[in-house]
């Protein structure tokens, strides 16, 4: 979490915010006091929160303030409910954007739901931000529920967000300035107003229920749905180094704890933004197509392929070896900005006892010389082993371990 925050034109942060959103900001809380009760909004509306068991003072995103800690237990919250918000607040077009980062990696892993954001009304309406083993996002409104989820982050700074508008018909979620899974149309009409005791951060309710365990800073609420282009803007800002990848590829790289995954909070001092396209069981032949098309709108600065294990090593390379070129040429066209890798199919055994490797030279000749022919990267996984059959849960997908001995192969090569 010692991130160097990035302070173009003697802006910070928060500022920026301020003067990219204008009069649709309802509320920003920064949580960089370090004592005290008061949570101050520093959107110019005077909309005050309040502590309750919350430890400040407390390490940042990086931009030479503080946030603020919760223990994931008893009545620590951020009451960030006023009157006056209440009247402010538009529960059919909001966005919500909230920094936070886990205490530590068990946060994702015990099955305990964790609250960072919950604006209600009532059990029927109302729209929050938590952690159950992944992220889990939501809008419910007339008891229409409309959720999203998403694996597990690590324990560096992230940036969720949420949108929703009635008028539109949408509800997103975001992490790092990236769109989460696809869309929820079909939204309800939001009937009532806030709750007093239960517009809360970092927990559900103020008798403690599912606390969150880590930090939080620099939330912020707005009177509309803000759109994809402002959600990614949003982290840049913070962040003017931040990075942006694309992942095309298959079971291995779409793995909850995939080592894609793990490159959030390691690449860049932990700047970085995956959008990750990989599907299980996908091919080069049958489903690269419909990955590039997917990444079509990334403006990635890194796209990396790791397809061709789930390919026919017997079949027609000619045709494999054509695909796999016709798609790197349209990933070059639609990401122009994007530095493109290849990374080989990986070691495979029929087992994880490694008696029996699997032969996938064929596919591994046709991708490294279409590569050398486009002119991009291909990193070659096989001849120094990137993982053993012991790195795997079957000669195939990896183990954590294994992730994360592909993640350090991909680390010490990207620049």
């Amino acid at each position: 979490m010692n991130n160097v925050l990035l302070m173009s034109n003697r802006l910070q942060y928060w500022q920026k915010v301020k003067r990219m959103f204008g009069a649709n900001l309802i509320g920003y809380w920064p949580f960089w006091e370090t004592s005290g009760t008061v949570a101050q909004d520093y959107s110019g509306n005077g909309r005050n929160g309040a502590y309750s068991g919350v430890t400040l003072g407390q390490t940042g995103i990086g931009d030479g303030k503080k946030s603020a800690y919760l223990d994931g237990s008893g009545n620590d919250y951020i009451n960030i409910y006023s009157p006056e918000l209440s009247a402010a607040f538009n529960p059919q077009e909001l966005t919500l954007v909230l920094w936070g980062a886990a205490a530590n990696d068990t946060v994702w892993t015990d099955s305990t739901f964790r609250t960072l954001a919950m604006l209600q009304t009532d059990s029927q309406n109302r729209a929050y931000i938590r952690v159950n083993n992944g992220f889990d996002f939501g809008y419910i409104a007339n008891n229409v529920t409309k959720s999203i989820d998403t694996g597990w982050y690590g324990t560096s700074f992230f940036q969720t967000a949420i949108t929703a508008s009635k008028s539109l018909d949408n509800f997103s979620a975001y992490l790092n300035g990236v769109p989460v899974k696809t869309a929820q149309t079909g939204l309800g009409l939001w009937a009532g107003v806030l709750n007093s005791g239960l517009t809360l951060l970092g927990a559900s309710d103020k008798a403690g229920a599912r606390v969150w365990l880590g930090n939080e800073c620099h939330a912020f609420l707005l009177n509309r749905a803000a759109t994809a282009s402002e959600i990614r803007k949003v982290f840049t800002l913070a962040w003017g180094d931040a990075k942006f990848l694309g992942v095309l590829g298959d079971s291995i790289s779409a793995a909850t704890r995939s080592w894609a995954s793990i490159l959030d909070g390691q690449y860049n001092n932990a700047h970085l933004a995956v959008m990750n396209h990989a599907v299980a069981g996908q091919t080069i032949i049958s489903n690269m197509d419909a990955q590039t098309v997917a990444s079509a709108s990334d403006n990635a600065d890194i796209i990396i392929i790791a397809l061709g294990t789930n390919d026919d090593n017997a079949g027609d390379m000619t045709a494999l070896r054509a695909e796999y070129g016709e798609n790197i040429a349209e990933l070059q066209a639609s990401n122009p900005r994007a530095t493109i890798y290849a990374m080989n199919v990986l070691p495979r055994w029929t087992n994880n006892t490694g008696a029996t490797p699997v032969d996938k030279s064929n596919i591994r000749g046709a991708i490294s010389a279409e590569c050398s022919a486009r002119g991009i990267t291909c990193w070659d996984t096989y001849t120094v082993p990137w993982i053993t059959a012991a790195d795997t849960s079957d000669g195939v997908h990896p183990t954590a371990a294994g992730h994360a001995k592909i993640a350090a192969e991909v680390l010490a090569r990207l620049p």
